[in-house]
């Protein structure tokens, strides 16, 4: 009997000691969760956490925490000086106003193939960005969206020249000095003034 005792009371620390060891082990998903790089309201990036704030390449998210994101918010990421390249997740379909402005270090920027619209000065003063690559959906591209980025040197564009013709641009080229060449479908033209 006492041996009966003592075998129930071992199995009872052991089960114990196992209940508590599996409690305290770390859960890897709930840690990649922890680190979280964006800020968001609703469906739309409204910034960086001081994580966030200290990479160089980031991919924006189409999806945080089961929420759709669609939207890159207005000044979201602006003067940000350590950003150097960001891809920017399909899904997303607006970029705001001011959302990249400033960001001194950018030199490539992911679009996704899901773009619709471009907003006011969204790209601003990004100097050391040398081209940008455009999906066919875009159907915006709003006032001084890439003025002065004076880097910028071509213009790739999925579409062809006639559905870039269609596309409502309100910026002025003429800002970028070093842009000198559009391409669509493959074939390169003249960037015009």
């Amino acid at each position: 009997m006492k041996k009966l005792k003592s075998l129930i009371s071992v199995f009872l620390v052991l089960a114990i000691l196992s209940i508590g060891f599996a409690c305290s082990k770390r859960n890897p998903q709930k840690e990649s969760q922890e680190e979280i790089l964006f800020t968001y309201s609703g469906n739309t990036i409204t910034g960086l956490t001081s994580e966030g704030e200290k990479r160089r390449i980031l991919t924006i998210p189409s999806e945080i925490d089961g929420v759709k994101i669609t939207r890159v918010g207005s000044s979201s990421f602006s003067e940000n000086t350590a950003l150097q390249e960001v891809v920017i997740s399909d899904g997303i379909t607006f970029i705001g106003e001011n959302a990249f402005y400033d960001c001194s270090s950018l030199t490539k920027v992911t679009m996704p193939s899901t773009l619709e619209i471009i907003d006011d000065n969204a790209f601003s003063f990004c100097m050391l960005l040398k081209e940008i690559s455009l999906p066919k959906t875009i159907s915006l591209i709003d006032e001084n969206a890439f003025e002065f980025c004076e880097s910028l040197e071509k213009i790739i564009y999925d579409g062809s020249y006639e559905e870039w013709q269609l596309i409502d641009i309100h910026h002025d080229w003429s800002l970028n000095s070093s842009l000198r060449v559009l391409i669509c479908d493959g074939e390169e033209y003249s960037m015009t003034y």
